[in-house]
């Protein structure tokens, strides 16, 4: 651009492209450091609160749930027993509407039992569900889709009103773990 535009010879236009590179390397950490604040950092409420304003969070889960069906899919392909595999999806996947049509496709693509694809359900969402997402929630667990309810506690809601619902998993808080009327 410097020798056709500006006609200079390739000596010059070396020699600004150059100085432009030297630039370059003193000012873009001066730029980046003005667009950043000092210690920030996104905790996982805040990068979910991100995508969903912007409406990746089902797109940002499929791809995981793409990567764990290829796992589900590879470890059978070598004969390794799998139990299934569990993933932490995002709490607002469950509020963002269904998905079913997305995950039936994700099944078709990803010959895998939908047994072996086990997605977690925070228990707040669950306590917390309106009519809307109740009905969500209800229809993935009607069409084979294996919910574990995350950080259960008994005390909260039982566990008949949730195998009432069909759910069929649960993992208990962490803080319950050593409690005696939750080791049963």
């Amino acid at each position: 651009l410097l020798k056709t535009t500006f006609n200079m010879n390739e000596s010059l236009a070396g020699a600004i492209m150059a100085m432009d590179n030297i630039l370059a390397l003193f000012l873009l950490p001066i730029f980046g450091g003005i667009s950043d604040r000092p210690g920030e950092t996104e905790t996982a409420q805040e990068l979910a609160g991100m995508l969903s304003r912007k409406e990746l969070v089902a797109d940002v889960s499929f791809y995981f749930l793409y990567e764990a069906a290829d796992t589900v899919l590879r470890m059978t392909n070598c004969k390794l027993q799998l139990q299934g595999v569990v993933l932490q999806m995002l709490p607002d996947f469950y509020l963002q509407g269904t998905q079913l049509q997305r995950l039936n496709q994700l099944f078709k693509d990803q010959p895998i039992p939908r047994e072996k694809l086990l997605l977690t359900i925070p228990m707040d969402t669950v306590l917390n569900a309106k009519k809307s997402t109740v009905e969500v929630i209800e229809r993935y667990l009607r069409n084979g889709i294996c919910l574990v309810v995350d950080g259960y506690d008994p005390a909260k809601l039982p566990g008949d009103t949730l195998k009432a619902m069909g759910f069929t998993y649960l993992r208990l808080d962490p803080a319950l773990h050593l409690k005696q009327e939750t080791a049963d």
